[in-house]
């Protein structure tokens, strides 16, 4: 129920706006410690947490769903942590990621487009992957890989230097 209420106000909250909700998690007894993660489309900003947290706070302590003492974390993801929801996918397109199929696969690649039910990554063609081959510059071939949702255990953006 905790959970629930939780994202409905953080929906409300972001209703006609380009945030969205990433992740709530609650642990401890009690509901002691709180977490939840959002993102926007061109990124959150520090002012953003700090007043959705206060609004949670407020409405946490109004409809008593909180002890005396609880610890609320509102924050954006880490880079480099697993996606949770399709719109982190949709911020990262023209990024490179990292994917964990649910065969074991291994797959990473510049995320190039994103629909209903796949997305397409485009790689190096390094490797006899399944896909559309395209010339990337005079000696260089890359692969355009279409990936199911379904066939993606884990995804997250690649850090590069």
């Amino acid at each position: 129920m905790l959970i629930e209420k939780i994202i409905q106000w953080v929906e409300d909250g972001f209703a006609n706006t380009t945030c969205f909700l990433v992740d709530v998690k609650v642990v401890g007894q009690n509901n002691a410690k709180i977490q939840v993660l959002v993102d926007c489309e061109s990124g959150i900003s520090i002012e953003t947490c700090a007043k959705l947290s206060r609004h949670l706070e407020h409405k946490l302590e109004i409809n008593k769903l909180v002890p005396d003492q609880y610890y609320l974390e509102v924050s954006s993801p880490g880079v480099g942590m697993p996606f949770k929801v399709k719109r982190q996918y949709l911020k990262s397109i023209n990024r490179s990621l990292e994917l964990e199929l649910q065969n074991g696969t291994q797959v990473e690649g510049k995320l190039i487009a994103v629909s209903e039910t796949d997305i397409s990554i485009e790689k190096s063609n390094s490797s006899n992957s399944k896909g559309k081959v395209k010339k990337k510059g005079p000696s260089e071939d890359v692969i355009i890989v279409n990936i199911p949702f379904e066939d993606i255990k884990t995804a997250s953006e690649k850090i590069v230097f």
